[in-house]
């Protein structure tokens, strides 16, 4: 099985094709960098010039192009074309599931959504509203960066935050996009694609302030071992007959299903689950087929592999023979991505999910190996407090709440929830009385209904969940559980790292979030344009009280191994180094045959033993030694590679005599790979272009129209050049556009005019 573990990944984008497109070809040794003109109004409208089934853009020949749809260095803009009668078509669905759309706001100023409304008793109907039938599929057209899609499946999704913001009146709901499914009404979309992706999904970030969680979660997660969807930011306009209307700022999240099981496994033709409900939380007596909705392979009536797992799982060997037990139970369950998500779920705390309620994960077994794999999905209520009292130190308070306050599901009080995220429709579990509140407890059955958070110690945890507590009762699983929460809090959930990367999307989305060009009223989750600053400072401040909740636990909580090994007062050291990088900073430019400083220190309770560090070209997928014994805290001069791409990762991590490791990255870009610049209403975007260390002696200049070459202009460097392209079609920007290339402090860069 493959799955990618690396680190934290910024990706650049590669060249676009619009229906006007100039492009500047910069020739250089290894690559070369291009500017776009794309014809894209101020509206979100694009001119889509015929469909050529057999491109990169629409063949599913075609190879998933993660760098143009997941991009992490822009905020990509859709149009999606919906008719008057389908989009009423399934607003009337809708209503049918959920009620009259808008039907719990009160009020609502300019630029806010309104705020659910309704008595205790009328919120708490809402637990009962979750339709078990998703919403109907319309035919739409797609349109990005000039290029189009005829007749994609388009569809509402969600849980929570479906009737959620429905309920709120706000139209910013998430989509799911199918580019066949509706092929055989419409036999020339045969097998139609999205630059390689099937299927997709714009997840709303309904009930997130930040609109962050579900960007950031899923590469948590993958960095920790587990596998999980790319995520990439997008403007979305809609136009439903009134013109395009700007619908917020969306994430979009790769598809399960489709291009995850492709990629991050070795073969993807086994059967892959979206489990959901009582019988899906593997409970004694509760397994029935129906909780396990299969992906893939749906006409073959085979469940052999998680009925399997529940056999093994529920085997008397755990007690008599626990490590026959663990042996069976590793042959049919990938349980050290278990014990992963385990960790790295609980750390960063999530009470929507398996432990706080049986939905938002899938299961694949992967044929290569005939395991089962965890892989998590839904991440938008991750990365807070949540519905209940996780993290605390056995028979201790939380030391990652505020105040050392022991939150818990009932004993909040509506002024303690100030500035905390919304449950759906505004429930407070106090209204619901008192309860001895587990996990997944608000609802008979575990899949409907609002959960809880863990806690680290896991002791509340119980057998209604017995995948969680079989494995934490078994003390070779939970000593491994126990050092990969130390794992997480220093490697994919670091405090600083996760500081800067939360900064660095906040942002860069920012200007399509809040003021002149934000989200509008009826298309936005906010309530006022200040709670998105505001729940950037929570999230910092949680990832700071997590960090500090784990190493507490840690300290206090004896680890469970049967043979430990003896250091420091009779436990075990499990603290890896802190490894802080001071240079290259975050997303420095670099080029290939350029020199990169690289500076580090690192420190640990015991002594670092030794410093090594390492760089990637595919995301993380290998890592390439660099150099190693090398001290706790120094420097090293490096030369990058020359076939370094658009993006380049350099890892420093540290070692201790216990064998623990710690380690922090950062994201680099070699300005020498393809590059794309965007030319709208003749201003660049950006400018300037930050060049390449060298240059060719000359430039290679090319007007595109719908991607055909229409005349070519040569120019020598490093001497300025103007060009003007001429335009045969119409098309929604003026005809002429001018760029100059000048010489700034001995390096070349682009600006740009209007003609």
């Amino acid at each position: 099985m493959h799955v990618i573990t690396g680190e934290y990944q910024i990706r650049r984008s590669i060249p676009r094709i619009s229906s006007l497109v100039l492009v500047l070809a910069i020739c250089t040794f290894c690559n070369c960098m291009i500017a776009v003109a794309d014809a894209t109004n101020g509206e979100g409208t694009e001119q889509a010039i015929g469909i050529d089934m057999s491109d990169a853009a629409h063949s599913s020949k075609a190879e998933p192009n993660y760098e143009v749809v997941f991009p992490a260095d822009r905020v990509n803009i859709m149009t999606i074309t919906i008719t008057p009668g389908d989009w009423e078509k399934m607003r009337e669905n809708m209503t049918e599931m959920y009620g009259e759309f808008g039907e719990g706001i009160s009020g609502g100023g300019p630029g806010q959504a309104g705020e659910p409304g309704g008595n205790p008793g009328e919120r708490q109907k809402i637990v009962g509203m979750f339709s078990e039938v998703d919403p109907v599929y319309v035919p739409a057209d797609v349109s990005f960066e000039g290029v189009g899609w005829q007749n994609v499946g388009i569809r509402f999704k969600g849980f929570n935050s479906l009737q959620g913001a429905w309920r709120e009146g706000s139209y910013k709901i998430s989509l799911k996009l199918n580019f066949d499914k509706f092929e055989d009404e419409f036999p020339e979309i045969k097998n139609q694609r999205f630059y390689g992706f099937d299927e997709l999904n714009l997840q709303g970030n309904f009930n997130d302030d930040s609109l962050l969680r579900e960007m950031v979660v899923p590469s948590i997660f993958r960095e920790s071992g587990v596998p999980a969807p790319y995520t990439a930011f997008y403007r979305l306009y809609v136009d439903y007959g009134d013109g395009p209307k700007y619908f917020g700022v969306y994430t979009m999240v790769e598809a399960v299903e489709d291009t995850l099981i492709e990629t991050q496994f070795a073969d993807d033709s086994g059967n892959l689950y979206k489990p959901e409900g009582n019988g899906a939380t593997f409970a004694a007596g509760t397994f029935d087929r129906d909780s396990f909705e299969k992906k893939t392979n749906e006409d073959e009536a085979d469940w052999s592999d998680v009925e399997t797992l529940y056999a093994v799982l529920h085997s008397d060997m755990r007690l008599s023979n626990p490590v026959k037990w663990r042996a069976e139970l590793e042959e049919i369950l990938d349980v050290d991505v278990f014990l992963r998500w385990l960790a790295t779920n609980t750390v960063i705390q999530n009470w929507d999910t398996y432990g706080g309620n049986c939905r938002n994960f899938y299961l694949y077994t992967d044929p290569a190996d005939g395991r089962i794999t965890w892989i998590p999905w839904d991440n938008n209520y991750a990365l807070d407090n949540g519905m209940g009292g996780g993290g605390q130190v056995p028979g201790g308070t939380n030391p990652g709440d505020p105040g050392g306050r022991n939150w818990t599901p009932g004993g909040m009080n509506p002024g303690e929830m100030e500035g905390r995220s919304r449950t759906p429709g505004e429930i407070n579990p106090g209204d619901l009385g008192e309860r001895n509140w587990t996990p997944g407890d608000m609802n008979e059955t575990p899949g409907v209904g609002m959960g809880s958070t863990l806690s680290l110690g896991l002791d509340e945890v119980g057998e209604n969940w017995p995948l969680i507590r079989y494995i934490a009762d078994d003390p070779v699983y939970y000593t491994r559980y126990q050092e990969y929460l130390g794992i997480v809090v220093t490697t994919s959930f670091e405090p600083s790292k996760m500081e800067e990367t939360y900064e660095y999307y906040h942002a860069l989305i920012e200007p399509y979030v809040t003021g002149q060009y934000g989200e509008q009223a009826g298309y936005t989750h906010l309530d006022n344009p200040r709670d998105f600053d505001t729940a950037l400072d929570d999230l910092i401040e949680h990832v700071k009280n997590r960090y500090d909740a784990v190493m507490e636990f840690l300290t206090l909580a004896p680890v469970a191994k049967p043979t430990p090994t003896p250091t420091m007062a009779g436990l075990k050291d499990l603290t890896p180094p802190t490894v802080r990088i001071t240079a290259p900073a975050q997303s420095a430019q670099t080029a290939p045959g350029e020199t990169l400083q690289i500076a580090w220190s690192a420190t640990d309770n015991t002594g670092v033993e030794g410093v090594a560090i390492f760089y990637t070209l595919d995301r993380g997928k290998t890592w390439i030694q660099i150099a190693d014994d090398l001290p706790e805290e120094g420097s090293f001069t490096w030369t990058v590679p020359k076939d370094a791409g658009s993006t380049l990762i350099v890892k420093v991590s540290a070692a201790d005599a216990a064998g623990n490791v710690g380690s922090a990255s950062r994201v680099c870009t070699c300005t020498s790979a393809t590059t794309t610049a965007v030319l709208k209403g003749g201003n660049l975007i950006p400018s300037p272009i930050k060049p390449v260390s060298s240059f060719s002696d000359s430039w290679n200049i090319k007007s595109l129209q719908n991607g055909n070459t229409n005349s070519e202009f040569i120019a020598n460097s490093p001497e300025s050049a103007r060009f003007l392209s001429p335009v045969t079609k119409p098309v929604t920007l003026s005809l002429q556009k001018a760029a100059t290339f000048s010489s700034q402090s001995g390096r070349d860069s682009l600006s740009s005019g209007r003609g």
